[in-house]
């Protein structure tokens, strides 16, 4: 007879109790995921799809953040606040212990959700399938709000992230309460767009947002890229925020800064223009016939991947150069996570420079080498993004609000 699989167990509150301390930094995240991500050579709607490789992985926005920090290098500087049930949840708590992350796990009667990104070679686009999350109760919410007051008051702590959308159960008063009470030095980001009363306190340092969360928050259509420039003036002047980077996926994302200016009705406004990824990598190994693989070391802590091993980043065809490839879709990306790479890594840079246009291009540059390693949500490659940050081009100019 087989031997059956031993389940990691959640662990009791009164551990995390035990421990009840926090690090420099307090990310959020009460909406993790368990993380599905099912590969095709040409995904088609409406019609039986067999998938070539399927991967596990963690996700939830403020989970993404904690792993963007590891990846930074700053693991000890964070502590990561979260709702965790079922087996799918002790799957997320053990592979944040492999990457020696700090936990404060609220246990829940209901599992962790899990969700489902499908990734297409051919088109190279991305459908992410979200599982509804479990409700969580009365009880459960009032002792993740007790810990969370506890822990802003811990002297070491000197950021907050507030991190994603909310599982039933949650409202937005639960942000708040963690707004209203943060130490006075303390630097706060939001990045989230519904659940959002907490900018209401104008204790939100940053809100950090991509391009459609932000149409959707200022209640304005993008219709043209500069569109972006009158959303984020809107958004600067009516949102109490000191603050605003927007991310655009691959095209041009901004910073609006109100604090860089002796006068409250101006703002400094940066404007990044990312490169293309296949000449970045093309820059860096054209000495090679392939790119680095796509996948990080495996982790010991999640279910084994099955399929086919998935093919280098790019790679050489024919005997062509890769310089000759440039313009066909040669790389496959895996979007997900990015704008959480770019949280984690934009508020640790801005903590130490207090600098947000370079720690916002340092966020854009993780994020987007994020998007190379596909089985994985924010995980970067660091030379990668050095060299993407150097490639990322920005200019600066002030309007009046």
């Amino acid at each position: 007879m087989s031997e059956q699989p031993e389940f990691p167990e959640v662990r009791d509150p009164s551990e995390t109790a035990a421990i009840l301390e926090c690090k420099e930094v307090l990310i959020v995240g009460l909406n993790p995921a368990f993380q599905t991500t099912l590969y095709f050579d040409n995904y088609r709607q409406g019609k039986v799809n067999r998938a070539y490789r399927k991967s596990h992985s963690i996700g939830g926005k403020g989970q993404n953040v904690a792993m963007a920090c590891e990846q930074h290098g700053e693991k000890d500087k964070v502590s990561i606040l979260q709702f965790i049930g079922g087996m799918t949840g002790s799957y997320i708590q053990r592979v944040l212990d492999e990457k020696g992350i700090h936990q404060i796990s609220v246990p829940v009667a209901k599992g962790t959700r899990t969700c489902t990104t499908v990734l297409d070679k051919r088109t190279g686009e991305m459908t992410e399938l979200i599982e509804p999350a479990g409700r969580v109760g009365a009880e459960e919410r009032e002792l993740l709000e007790k810990w969370a007051v506890t822990l802003l008051k811990d002297p070491k702590l000197e950021a907050i992230a507030l991190c994603g959308s909310l599982p039933p159960g949650i409202t937005g008063s639960t942000y708040t309460l963690i707004a209203e009470n943060k130490p006075e030095k303390c630097v706060l980001l939001l990045d989230a767009c519904s659940d959002v009363d907490c900018l209401k306190t104008g204790k939100v340092d940053i809100l950090k947002i991509n391009s459609e969360e932000a149409a959707v928050l200022a209640g304005m259509a993008v219709t043209d890229p500069e569109d972006l420039l009158s959303i984020g003036k809107h958004l600067i002047k009516t949102r109490k925020i000191k603050i605003l980077a927007i991310t655009n996926g691959p095209d041009t994302a901004y910073l609006f800064d109100t604090t860089r200016h002796s006068s409250s009705k101006h703002v400094l406004i940066t404007e990044y223009h990312l490169p293309p990824l296949v000449e970045v990598l093309a820059e860096e190994r054209e000495d090679k016939p392939f790119l680095p693989l796509s996948t990080p070391p495996m982790s010991r802590s999640l279910p084994e991947a099955t399929g086919m091993m998935e093919i280098p980043l790019a790679r050489v065809e024919s005997g062509n150069d890769l310089k000759a490839l440039w313009g066909k879709k040669e790389i496959l990306l895996n979007p997900l996570g990015a704008g959480d790479t770019c949280s984690g890594v934009f508020l640790l840079e801005f903590m130490e420079t207090m600098d947000a246009a370079q720690a916002f291009r340092y966020g854009l540059a993780a994020a987007s080498a994020s998007c190379l390693i596909i089985d994985h949500t924010s995980h970067f490659d660091p030379p990668i993004m050095h060299k993407i940050f150097d490639a990322i081009t920005y200019e600066q100019f002030e309007e009046p609000l």
